[in-house]
């Protein structure tokens, strides 16, 4: 399970840098811990989990596919969080209405690229 989980850690934050690097070619996108995208990924994986059992009793969990798409979702937008701020606010004086629209942005991606990981 440890190796499934660093490959799925490694292939997303490739995936999310290679979008990256093109909008922000002057950037350094080196991965500067290995240890921390393993451990943001599975932070970001453990917490949806505990946010979807918390959600037990909602009536969209009764929506087929939404527990998925929930998790899935949840995922995305952390690992963005986390590696949106390493790897772009730090380097940046980028306006806090930009990085809004960037968090979008790579967020959607990283949904769809989850999406291909587990369909």
């Amino acid at each position: 399970m440890k190796n499934i989980t660093e490959k799925i850690a490694f292939d997303l934050f490739r995936e999310w840098t290679k979008k990256a690097v093109n909008d922000f070619p002057d950037l350094s996108f080196t991965i500067i811990d290995e240890r921390k995208i393993v451990r943001d990924f599975k932070t970001a994986f453990t917490s949806a989990i505990h946010a979807l059992l918390k959600e037990e009793k909602a009536n969209s969990r009764l929506l087929p596919g939404y527990d998925y798409g929930f998790i899935v979702g949840f995922i995305a937008g952390h690992l963005n969080s986390f590696w949106g701020f390493e790897y772009i606010t730090k380097q940046t004086d980028t306006p806090i209405v930009k990085r809004k629209y960037i968090t979008a942005f790579y967020k959607m991606f990283v949904i769809s690229y989850i999406n291909c990981i587990f369909v």
